[in-house]
């Protein structure tokens, strides 16, 4: 029989080897204070390109996972089971998800980026792997209005506590900001208050300020983060939307996860197009292991991918990079340096117009800077699978 950490490391592995995961780390965490480099001491299992220490690998993989467990560890000791998404709005879209899990003394912690998989479907994930849950193969629809679900489930005493939190434009320091808006007793910032907020007071500041200062959140555009921890059947959850510009922070008891996620995360991150129910595509992917058996045949959710059709996109890929006019960038670059170095004496009249060029010049250089990295990317696993032939 394979163990729930076996068979969460296999599962990890053929995502990983089918390209659904990008990277991934399974870690276990130490007795007492977390050390600095915990993570590479207690390594049980990985897959990346690169090593772990690379800077990619430890911004998108081992930094956020640190945190993750030093909040754990903050919330309410050992023994807490943790998982937090993290991703921009959409099912498709790449994802960091992190799980602390595991007996007292005894805990681990997994953390991966994942992509083409709805919220619903990485928590059934984690749940049945990760923990040994049995998990439902359909989905209900949900009511896509998640903040007018919250308020049913209030009234119904599904939920125990609660807050949702209007969010304000513009560089605020949210946790100090929290902290007046629950000083007020009537407040427009608030949308929901239920129960007794003074519950939540501590755990909704620790929520804002460890969500606002992780810089994987910071660096994503329309970034959506949902933190779960459980213990002794109380779930605290927070849900921080930063399209909707709404954040949630709540105590339920004797909830299902499976249900939870349903609910809430669902909505919170579906887009026009998104589809609710998981998809019933599977590939096959057989790994040799070196755990407890030696040969297991794993299904995952994914398109098939042969190689012809890799070599076709590729192909595709290098045709439109070689028809990229970059001759008619230089050019239009030679003007507009020209023209800044003509208006720098100018005065204070034209500063909307040069914000809004800096702006839209500092949007494109992002752009340009993730595609050179996702090419850089390609390259290497294109190289390594050449390597392996």
């Amino acid at each position: 029989m394979i163990s729930i950490s076996d068979d969460i490391t296999i599962r990890l592995q053929a995502l990983y080897y089918s390209g659904e995961v990008s990277g991934y780390i399974l870690s276990k965490l130490p007795e007492g204070s977390l050390k600095t480099g915990w993570i590479e001491q207690g390594l049980l299992s990985k897959g990346m390109t690169g090593q772990l220490r690379d800077k990619h690998n430890q911004e998108s993989l081992a930094i956020p996972a640190d945190r993750f467990a030093r909040l754990t560890r903050d919330m309410r000791g050992s023994g807490l089971t943790s998982i937090s998404i993290i991703g921009p709005k959409g099912h498709t879209e790449h994802k960091f998800v992190v799980m602390v899990y595991g007996k007292r003394n005894s805990q681990s912690l997994i953390a991966f980026q994942v992509q083409k998989q709805s919220p619903l479907e990485i928590i059934r994930f984690l749940l049945q792997h990760g923990l040994g849950k049995n998990v439902s193969k359909s989905i209900d629809e949900p009511n896509l209005d998640y903040v007018e679900q919250l308020r049913i489930d209030s009234k119904e005493k599904l939920v125990n506590d609660m807050l949702v939190l209007s969010l304000p434009k513009g560089k605020v320091k949210m946790s100090e900001w929290i902290k007046v808006a629950l000083q007020e007793e009537f407040s427009d910032d608030i949308v929901i208050r239920h129960g007794t907020s003074k519950n939540l007071s501590k755990f909704s500041v620790l929520l804002a300020r460890w969500v606002n200062g992780l810089m994987l959140f910071k660096g994503m555009r329309s970034a959506i983060a949902a933190c779960i921890f459980m213990k002794n059947g109380q779930v605290d959850v927070c849900l921080w939307d930063s399209p909707q510009r709404i954040a949630v922070f709540a105590t339920i008891n004797d909830v299902d996860i499976e249900e939870l996620s349903r609910k809430y995360l669902v909505p919170m991150w579906t887009v026009l197009g998104d589809s609710i129910q998981p998809s019933t595509q599977k590939r096959e992917v057989v790994l040799e292991s070196s755990l407890s058996v030696d040969r297991k045949k794993i299904l995952v959710d994914s398109k098939v991918i042969r190689t012809d059709d890799v070599k076709r996109n590729i192909e595709s890929l290098t045709s439109r990079l070689d028809q990229l006019p970059i001759s008619d960038l230089e050019t239009r670059l030679d003007i507009l340096e020209t023209q800044v170095q003509t208006k720098s004496g100018s005065s204070g009249h034209d500063k909307g117009s040069f914000d809004a060029l800096q702006n839209r010049l500092s949007d494109n250089i992002d752009r340009l800077e993730m595609l050179s990295k996702r090419l850089a990317e390609l390259e290497k696993r294109i190289k390594k699978i050449s390597s392996s032939r």
